[in-house]
């Protein structure tokens, strides 16, 4: 992870788990958290990093509350923010995915959520072998992401110029992640897109813009400058009113579900 993204989840106004609601429904994590306790062994706590608040581990602890969570984020920020909304978790910690700091076959499985586009293709593969210590038999390492080919949906990308490329070459595809997490011995068995419906008013799109905690729209702030910004926002709105005669902008979207296993 760059230092210019860790500094921005340092923030003390950014809230992942309020980006992710911003992002999916709450239907849809229920959704997304019942495939996965499906999954989940009863025996062994599961690891939930680059958790921000932790919503997923809220939504598979509502589910089955007998489920043991831990949680971490290389935020300190973030980690203080998950233990305040999550008290009876059996821990929560600050460090990386690349270095967790678990004893060996500690958990049964370890959840990542829109957050594996943060790291490197080198630092995936540590993740790889990080995971595959800590986990004990027949864990499971379960990813959700936007894979590449899907990142074209989003109405981010349709409006702003110039976001669809610096957050594709983010993102990687399942090919690639599959390749990484080989390093530590995992295997996919499970690779499904879920659908959901992004639609928005025109109205909720534009003040989205100026105030969603978006990273990658951030950084190129950061990169491009204010006006570049300020442009962005004005073209993106303009465009946002010309597609729509009755002020919702309907928008279908696809992220992936990713389960791998040792062996």
């Amino acid at each position: 992870m760059d230092s210019v993204t860790r500094e921005f989840f340092e923030r003390s106004d950014f809230n992942k788990s309020t980006l992710t609601n911003g992002a999916i429904t709450p239907q849809t994590q229920y959704d997304i958290a019942k495939r996965i306790d499906a999954i989940l062994s009863d025996k062994r706590p599961f690891l939930e990093t680059c958790c921000g608040g932790g919503w997923l581990s809220a939504r598979l602890c509502e589910l089955n509350p007998r489920r043991i969570a831990i949680l971490m984020d290389v935020s300190v920020h973030q980690a203080r923010l998950a233990r305040t909304l999550h008290p009876m978790s059996r821990a929560v910690l600050v460090g990386d995915a690349t270095n967790i700091p678990l004893r060996a076959d500690t958990v049964g499985a370890v959840l990542c959520s829109f957050a594996v586009h943060l790291f490197t293709r080198e630092q995936l593969r540590e993740v790889a072998l990080q995971t595959s210590r800590v986990c004990a038999d027949e864990s499971a390492v379960v990813i959700i992401t936007f894979l590449k080919p899907d990142i074209g949906q989003s109405l981010f990308d349709q409006f702003v110029e110039g976001y669809a490329d610096a957050d594709r070459a983010r993102y990687f595809d399942f090919d690639e992640i599959s390749q990484a997490l080989a390093f530590g011995g995992w295997s996919p068995v499970v690779s499904e897109r879920i659908h959901f419906d992004d639609s928005i008013t025109v109205r909720d799109f534009c003040e989205m813009l100026y105030s969603r905690p978006f990273s990658t729209f951030q950084l190129l702030r950061q990169l491009n400058g204010e006006e570049w910004l300020s442009a962005q926002i004005e073209s993106a709105a303009n465009r946002a009113r010309l597609c729509t005669h009755d002020g919702i902008l309907r928008n279908e979207r696809a992220l992936s579900l990713l389960v791998f296993r040792k062996g």
